[in-house]
């Protein structure tokens, strides 16, 4: 393989939690990647990046921020909301969530995100669509999710 350029990858984050009306939780968290793209023009090469097509990274972009805050409505149910921001975009992912303890040995999870940012180029004067923003390009998506523990 071809030698690649040193980068640098860096995260910082917290938590707070709190046992006030069931108990929550807020995170916060900013992380750098040095290897990702610094402008939305240049997705599309980072996206063809072996360590993106490999799974060690997911994100094409340089600069992240992302807040998640999760509340106990009851014992055994818990709503959370996510904010994922690609800060060089700017775009965000905003992420609801649901979660049922449905018993000790299974949980459910309601959930999805909606993408909010610049979505695809489609007009001017090339026929392909383009990138304007990573997580713009994600108009909104939900899923559904039961786990089952023994």
């Amino acid at each position: 393989p071809a030698e690649r350029d040193p980068f640098i990858r860096a995260t910082l984050g917290g938590a707070w939690r709190w046992m006030a009306g069931g108990g929550g939780s807020l995170n916060i968290e900013a992380a750098w990647l040095g290897d990702g793209a610094s402008a939305p023009s240049e997705y599309l090469v980072s996206a063809s990046d072996p360590r993106v097509m490999s799974g060690e990274r997911w994100l094409l972009g340089q600069a992240y921020g992302s807040v998640g805050v999760t509340q106990a409505l009851d014992p055994l149910l818990n709503a959370s909301l996510t904010v994922i921001s690609n800060l060089h975009d700017p775009s965000a992912l905003l992420g609801p969530g649901l979660s049922w303890s449905v018993s000790d040995e299974v949980s459910a999870l309601l959930g999805g995100y909606v993408g909010l940012g610049a979505g695809l180029s489609t007009g001017g004067s090339s026929p392909i669509p383009t990138l304007q923003s990573e997580l713009g390009a994600l108009r909104w998506l939900a899923f559904a999710m039961l786990s089952a523990y023994y």
